[in-house]
Parts: structure tokens; sequence; C-alpha cells
């Protein structure tokens, strides 16, 4: 997907549920610039409530809740 057709899927997310959750996730080789980037992409569209999907080396390995 390029950049324009992921801003223009954006901006038809957004117009048909202003309310939908963005959720972005990367891995450890993920750009910093990139992720600014899609910010203001995310931004431009109308998105303001973003979420970061996190998952912690330091706990690799944990059990998770009722493990």
């Amino acid at each position: 997907m390029t950049e324009a057709d992921l801003q223009v899927r954006l901006n038809q997310v957004h117009q048909s549920d202003p309310e939908a959750k963005v959720f972005v996730r990367g891995d450890r080789d993920t750009v910093h610039g990139n992720v600014v980037h899609l910010l203001d992409m995310l931004r431009s569209a109308g998105f303001y409530k973003i979420s970061f999907e996190i998952k912690s080396e330091a706990l690799k390995g944990v059990p998770g809740a009722g493990t």
C-alpha cells in the first residue's frame, strides 16, 4: 500500500466511523521517524485517540494472568 493509498483509507475510515479505535504496533526495527509520520497522517485524517500496542521484551517468558 502506498502512503497516498493509506491516507485515503484513513480518511474513509474516519468518515464512516469517527470513533474508530486506532492501534499502532511496530517491531524493534521500526524507525521513530516513521511512527511520527504515521501519527501525523492519523491526525490529518481526524484521529486523535491513538493507542500504542507495546510488547515488553522485559516481560518475555513471564507467565500472564491465569497461567
